[in-house]
């Protein structure tokens, strides 16, 4: 019998939760749209967003644990957020790739690393239980 808080449990628990509570995407402006990325259990939904440069993540966490959202070169750091607090940001047109989530706040140090792009971002980042990165994404793939 898997245990009651098992990786696979929180994710199922956490996507549930995620689709319950996410809004759709909303423009913001007539060439733009709003995309919400909830994080649950550790981990961002949806994971991959498909977006364009002018359209607006909004982060939103929703775990008990504050978090601090990063993206390396190019790309962008957030403020700590505690549960419940949301930040956003702008997509330019160099923001394609991955972004990753931490519960301890980057130092200065780190943050000039990332932003010089001479630190590995996913060795910043939080890991699961199973050793999966806390990772997502933005792709300029679909719309």
């Amino acid at each position: 019998m898997p245990a009651p808080f098992s990786a696979q449990r929180r994710h199922v628990l956490a996507a549930i939760i995620a689709t319950l509570l996410a809004t759709p995407a909303m423009a913001d402006s007539p060439n733009s749209t709003r995309h919400e990325i909830a994080i649950v259990a550790g981990a961002f939904f949806p994971e991959i967003t498909f977006a364009q440069p002018g359209d607006r993540l909004v982060f939103v966490n929703l775990d008990e644990t504050p978090r601090q959202i990063y993206k390396a070169k190019p790309g962008f750091v957030s403020p700590r957020l505690s549960q419940n607090e949301s930040w956003s940001v702008e997509i330019s047109s160099t923001m394609q790739g991955d972004f990753f989530g931490r519960t301890q706040r980057l130092s200065e140090d780190q943050t000039e690393a990332l932003k010089a792009g001479s630190v590995a971002a996913d060795t910043l980042a939080d890991s699961a239980q199973d050793g999966r990165v806390m990772r997502g994404g933005i792709s300029f793939d679909q719309r």
